[in-house]
């Protein structure tokens, strides 16, 4: 699949209903979305891999993810409606396009820090969590549970705080293989926002552990 193709086709994920400010629920844009999966893919973590998706929202890199040949995509949101959300969407992509990325899903309503898996259950993590806007450091359990539970893992980081993740990944014997930015665009979603779009800088870092460079 072409990423032009692939990003069409996530750019009609229904979004969640009723957004949550202290969780940061913005979507992710469909062009990034696809560039991050495709150079993960690039990297070899994507195909015939099993992969999850924390703080999945509307489902889009999981679905992403099975649409360039994953194995199995798990995606973990907290809010039962995002979970809902991502199964409609999933099997909306079933029938619009005749896939199966039904059949290769896991949904799961779960906090990350209760999260259960074994160290490798999973070769690969593709997140996009919150930047910690709302609440400092609300990225920390996502980057925690995601080094707990593959070998490698893609996420976005807002670029300001960025030093810290790199320090985390890299005090828990982490590599960072590879990193690209984007320009984030914010639309006014909660009462707060006082402008129509706010650009945000945001890192993609793909990082491996010792055991899997």
């Amino acid at each position: 699949m072409r990423k032009r193709m692939l990003e069409i086709i996530l750019s009609k994920m229904n979004d969640v209903p009723d957004p949550r400010p202290d969780l940061e629920q913005y979507p992710t844009p469909a062009g990034i979305a696809s560039e991050v999966l495709f150079l993960a893919n690039a990297s070899g973590l994507i195909e015939k891999k099993k992969v999850l998706d924390l703080g999945c929202g509307t489902g889009i890199f999981m679905i992403g993810a099975g649409l360039l040949g994953a194995s199995s995509i798990t995606g973990v949101d907290v809010d039962p409606k995002a979970v809902e959300v991502a199964k409609e969407n999933a099997r909306m992509v079933d029938a619009d396009l005749n896939t199966d990325i039904s059949s290769i899903s896991t949904f799961m309503t779960s906090d990350v820090s209760d999260l259960e898996c074994l160290e490798g259950e999973y070769d690969t993590v593709v997140m996009n969590p919150p930047f910690g806007a709302q609440k400092k450091g609300a990225d920390r359990p996502f980057l925690d549970r995601a080094m707990g539970c593959a070998g490698h893992i893609a996420s976005l980081h807002n670029l300001a705080g960025s030093d810290f993740v790199r320090k985390r990944i890299a005090d828990n014997g982490w590599r960072i293989e590879l990193e690209e930015r984007y320009r984030f665009p914010i639309r006014r979603r909660f009462e707060f926002h006082d402008r129509p779009i706010t650009d945000i800088e945001v890192i993609l870092l793909i990082s491996s552990s010792p055991e899997h460079r």
